[in-house]
């Protein structure tokens, strides 16, 4: 039985054929209008195998194939990039992995799907799969350019066989049939979200096109954010009423936050004004109670939320020995 998506590029193509012929005006009118195709469900239940299942998948490959588990485990790769790994993929004291390249089904290098020849992803690389990747490397070497794992016909491996000994090594590990390498990048994705990674970092590293096609799939997998609303609104509405009645805070302050005038609401920058990002950090700092820092203080803080000036972030800050 076809996937929905399946269907809908066949139906597309058929469509596109018959069109032809209409405007050719071998058919009357095409058979395919009217026709209602099935929905495409793009978020789904994920295999979520333990960590015995990973460990025996990975024994049950070719044991020159048995990193790329790691390295979609680790990485949220592709199989396709996972094959193209090579040593100079390595960046930033090892801390980094860089993917440029991806196997084709041909065990050709191209470029990442959704990007051109020479653009690049870079991913946090946990020192695991460093481990990972050293113990390939003493065991077994690389090809003559760097790339870690070597085909048997062609200087690359060919997806259908890796594809084929990782079915049939995860099988023997007690998994379905449905347990495909790209588990592995649902794992990913699933274990960083569920620690509480933006899904805009995960999205990127993932190199999904859009962040909607991130959500799409493992929206449902986000921790609820109410809690963490519920209590954030409620200390600042707390935080506010200390201040208003003059009781001291935890720290024993009455300092109203920077930007604050008595009676007044604190100012909210508007597009083209400092980056939101360091005003936030900015608003954790309380004004100082008196002395020349004072004034500088206020000065710098009329200068970037009065005027709403593209101030650079050291404004936020005082100045260098001014302590």
């Amino acid at each position: 039985m076809l996937s929905a998506s399946r269907i809908g590029c066949a139906y597309l193509v058929i469509s596109a054929v018959l069109a032809e012929a209409v405007r050719d005006k071998k058919l009357a009118e095409s058979p395919c209008i009217g026709i209602q195709l099935p929905g495409a469900v793009v978020s789904a239940d994920f295999i979520i195998p333990t960590y015995a299942q990973v460990e025996a998948v990975t024994a049950g490959l070719p044991p020159d194939w048995a990193a790329t588990v790691w390295l979609m485990h680790g990485c949220g790769l592709r199989v396709g990039e996972a094959l193209a790994v090579s040593l100079h993929c390595r960046i930033n004291h090892r801390k980094t992995l860089r993917v440029r390249e991806q196997v084709n089904p041909a065990a050709q290098l191209r470029p990442l799907k959704f990007r051109r020849a020479g653009e690049f992803r870079d991913i946090p690389l946990p020192e695991y799969v460093n481990e990972a990747i050293d113990k390939h490397v003493a065991e077994h070497g690389t090809t003559s350019d760097g790339y870690l794992f070597q085909g048997r016909k062609y200087k690359l491996v060919i997806r259908r066989s890796y594809q084929e000994d990782f079915q049939r090594s995860a099988a023997r590990a007690g998994l379905p049939p449905e347990f495909i390498p790209h588990s592995l990048r649902h794992l990913y994705a699933s274990t960083a979200l569920a620690e509480g990674i933006p899904i805009t970092e995960v999205s990127r590293w993932l190199g999904h096109n859009s962040i909607e096609v991130t959500h799409q799939i493992y929206g449902h997998l986000i921790p609820s954010s109410f809690d963490r609303a519920r209590a954030a609104l409620d200390t600042a509405y707390q935080a506010s009423r200390r201040q208003r009645s003059g009781k001291p805070s935890l720290d024993g302050r009455t300092n109203e936050p920077p930007g604050h005038q008595p009676g007044g609401a604190l100012r909210v920058l508007g597009s083209g004004s400092v980056p939101y990002r360091a005003l936030a950090v900015h608003l954790q700092r309380w004004k100082p109670r008196s002395g020349s820092r004072g004034s500088r203080w206020s000065k710098n803080v009329n200068h970037a939320v009065g005027r709403r000036s593209p101030t650079p972030y050291f404004w936020f800050r005082s100045p260098p020995g001014s302590s």
